[in-house]
């Protein structure tokens, strides 16, 4: 009771400097969840230190073992919008490693342009694409993809959303960095394996993989087969059929979670050559 009554006073007396990281801490520990997420916000905005950058790293994934994230962040998509996913991307080629951020946006009407930046206005980077992927009724899912010469670093950065009639819409997103949970790896030629490393929060989506193949036609790889699986990863292709030829295999794991109603998600890719041949 006398060390229950000492930690007390102790947590008391560091929540009476009322700074926003003290707020962010005590806000987790009442589960208030969106006054944790804009204390962290504010002091993103505030504090350039090293040591207070990780652990505002660390208080971020702390506050997924609620919910994930879900009431992380209280702001709602505009009423065009119907849903944002940011995908930090890393691609493992023979030889190559590639890093690339991509901002989706599914929306109900047109859209002039997607920007993604750090705080307070710092350029992701300078090579990106905007298109729109995929048509459906009703609605379409664009995309901004930027080429990265290293890992998305952790911080504060702002998505933006602007509508073809000059509608915006905008909101604060943190970057967390950890490892992942799960990763694919090649175990052989045609073989691949996916490593446990540690337990993985029930309240998260499990991690998906997808198995794709490419095939070069006119000058631009063009996707010919894909299966995604929740469950049950298998570790080869399985399918048979096939025409002989050379394609590109990629294999990717991906992990998501939410800051309120948008998705991030981390995906690992590795891709090689594979050869089907006519015996």
């Amino acid at each position: 009771m006398s060390l229950f009554l000492f930690t007390q006073s102790v947590l008391a007396a560091w929540f009476e400097e009322q700074t926003s990281l003290t707020q962010a801490h005590q806000a987790i520990l009442e589960d208030d969840l969106p006054a944790a997420f804009s204390a962290m916000v504010e002091v993103w905005q505030k504090e350039r230190a090293p040591y207070v950058k990780e652990h505002l790293n660390q208080l971020l994934l702390k506050s997924l073992d609620k919910d994930c994230g879900k009431t992380l962040h209280s702001e709602e998509f505009a009423p065009w919008i119907t849903r944002v996913v940011i995908r930090n991307q890393s691609v493992q080629s023979p030889g190559r490693r590639t890093e690339r951020v991509t901002v989706e946006v599914t929306a109900l009407e047109g859209l002039e342009d997607i920007e993604f930046t750090r705080w307070p206005e710092t350029k992701v980077s300078r090579s990106s694409d905007f298109e729109s992927i995929i048509e459906q009724p009703g609605n379409v899912i664009y995309q901004r993809q930027y080429a990265l010469n290293r890992k998305l670093e952790p911080g504060l950065y702002q998505v933006r959303v602007e509508a073809a009639d000059n509608k915006v819409w905008n909101s604060w997103v943190i970057i967390s960095t950890s490892a992942m949970k799960q990763v694919v790896r090649w175990e052989s030629k045609d073989h691949w394996v996916v490593d446990k490393k540690a337990l993985l929060n029930s309240y998260c989506p499990l991690p998906v993989l997808d198995v794709s193949l490419y095939d070069y036609i006119d000058d631009q790889y063009i996707k010919v087969w894909q299966q995604k699986y929740e469950a049950d990863y298998p570790t080869t292709i399985p399918i048979q059929d096939l025409i002989p030829n050379r394609y590109v295999l990629a294999v990717s794991i991906a992990h998501q979670h939410w800051q309120g109603s948008i998705i991030i998600e981390n995906q690992q890719v590795i891709s090689k050559t594979y050869d089907i041949s006519e015996e």
